[in-house]
């Protein structure tokens, strides 16, 4: 008996139409593994499609908890995760995993979490100077952390850093709550995914995206911070202060986002080589309705 289904992919691919519709099937709810919708006000830019979830009526958590000014971490999301799932559990309902962030879907899987080593700002920004080939090299002399870190983000290569030279370490979780999960990686080819990333930026700009990213600033997010959000809002903050034009804030998101499928799919692809186990679904072979069916059928074998 599964207690938990994960369905991971890269941006784009429709993995909230597909878990919400897999949670109304099999009486579920969503747990959001997404390390930039655990914030509030910022929803376009994240593509929280919180409409998907009224439609069909669906509870979703790990989304809208905290605050764009609040720090949130990887042991954060953890410990928001095990009381989102053991609340899910209590109903005798199924959890429903849904996410591009492959650390954390990992992070779940495996049931490891990063150490308490508290956050040194003085010592993040003498990492940010060097040369991310520079860092990498430096977090190779500790084995164990490297293994478990991902080294396309240079962020989160400063932290394994920062947590390696104050003697912390990856810890395994004594209490991992998901035993027996099903796993399922849903993807489009390489051009079909830049083109529905280019079709969907077009649309989030119309419906507001720009307008969402004013009104972060205007209600009191800094314009650094808003920045170390990455992509939308690193693009949308470098536009809106006037450090570039409309169509250069346009060509450097969509290549952004491009990228950002490209590690997302590498990530995954990675995560089956150490050892996890998932389900393909090739959705330009197959529909989303038909994925759907297809989750729910090995859910009850």
């Amino acid at each position: 008996m599964f207690d938990s289904i994960f369905i991971m992919g890269p941006t784009a691919c429709g993995k909230t139409s597909i878990a919400v519709k897999t949670a109304l099937l099999n009486n579920g709810e969503i747990i959001s593994a997404d390390s930039r919708q655990v914030f509030r006000h910022m929803d376009i830019g994240t593509g929280k499609d919180l409409d998907e979830y009224n439609l069909y009526n669906i509870n979703y958590h790990m989304i809208d908890v905290v605050s764009p000014n609040d720090k949130f971490s990887l042991h954060d999301y953890m410990s928001g995760f095990e009381k989102s799932f053991e609340k899910i559990i209590s109903q005798k309902k199924l959890p429903v995993i849904c996410g591009g962030t492959g650390l954390y879907i990992e992070a779940l899987l495996k049931g490891f979490s990063l150490s308490d080593i508290p956050e040194d700002g003085e010592y993040r920004s003498k990492m940010n100077l060097l040369p991310k080939e520079i860092l990498i090299e430096k977090l190779s002399k500790y084995p164990e952390i490297y293994s478990k870190t991902d080294l396309s983000s240079k962020k989160r290569i400063i932290r394994s850093l920062e947590i390696a030279e104050n003697g912390g370490k990856f810890g395994s979780n004594q209490n991992v709550f998901v035993k027996n999960p099903l796993n399922f990686l849903i993807y489009y080819p390489r051009e079909e995914i830049k083109a529905r990333i280019e079709n969907r930026l077009r649309t989030r700009i119309d419906n507001g995206m720009i307008e969402e990213g004013k009104k972060l600033l205007q209600n009191g997010l800094d314009l650094e911070k808003m920045k170390s959000f990455g992509m939308e809002y690193k693009r949308l903050a470098e536009y809106l202060s006037d450090e570039t034009d409309y169509s250069t804030f346009f060509s450097n998101l969509l290549t952004d986002i491009f990228r950002l499928a490209k590690r997302q799919m590498t990530w995954f692809r990675g995560m089956k080589r150490r050892g996890i186990s998932y389900v393909e679904i090739d959705l330009s072979q197959t529909s989303q309705d038909e994925a759907v069916q297809i989750i729910t059928s090995k859910i009850s074998e």
